[in-house]
């Protein structure tokens, strides 16, 4: 097995595990903030930071929907330049949105650890349900950062030509996406020049 098959093989499946983690993030905030008004006090909200990272949350699955359906349907121009760009600015904005919400959220079960051990003092079981929530809902949100920087390094390594003189022609050539499945790799975007 080559090298490039190998990251073809990564690429695809840190592909596949952002769109599973794009489809939980929002499923987990919604459930936690349910959960949460469920429950009240003294669990909180930060209101407009829930909905803000709710409603990002959610924008992140429909366009992945809705360019995969453009890009299998249509063949959009999908070019190296406009890949790059895409993911650049997905990882900096879901970087941004994750940081300011877990500052905002930070204090959002009192003084229980992030963690939610089991030992600590829960009103009822409920309450320690939204705690696991909440850090479940944490975890998934720096994970799927994690794949975002994964996916940044690994579709174009995977997928762009990596000699400076054919990278520079394919700048604006269009990439085929499916490439990543078979064995044609980086090779349709050099055919293509």
């Amino acid at each position: 097995m080559n090298f490039m098959r190998v990251l073809r093989i990564f690429a695809a499946i840190f592909i596949s595990l952002s769109i599973l983690l794009a489809f939980a993030c929002p499923v987990l905030e919604i459930i936690k903030i349910i959960k949460f008004l469920n429950v009240g006090y003294p669990y909180t909200l930060n209101i407009p930071m829930e909905y803000i990272y709710f409603v990002i949350s959610l924008i992140l699955p429909c366009w992945i929907f809705l360019s995969s359906v453009f890009n299998f349907c249509y063949k959009p121009d999908l070019t190296i330049k406009g890949i790059e760009l895409k993911l650049l600015a997905w990882m900096l904005i879901w970087l941004f949105v994750s940081v300011f919400y877990t500052f905002f959220t930070r204090d959002d079960v009192g003084g229980i650890p992030f963690y939610c051990p089991s030992n600590e003092t829960y009103i009822t079981s409920d309450y320690y349900k939204a705690c696991q929530l909440r850090a479940a809902n944490f975890i998934i949100m720096w994970i799927f950062f994690v794949l975002i920087v994964l996916l940044t390094i690994f579709i174009p390594a995977a997928l762009f030509p990596h000699d400076e003189i054919d990278r520079e022609k394919a700048q604006d050539k269009p990439v085929d996406f499916l490439s990543l499945w078979t064995d044609c790799g980086h090779k349709t975007v050099k055919k293509s020049l």
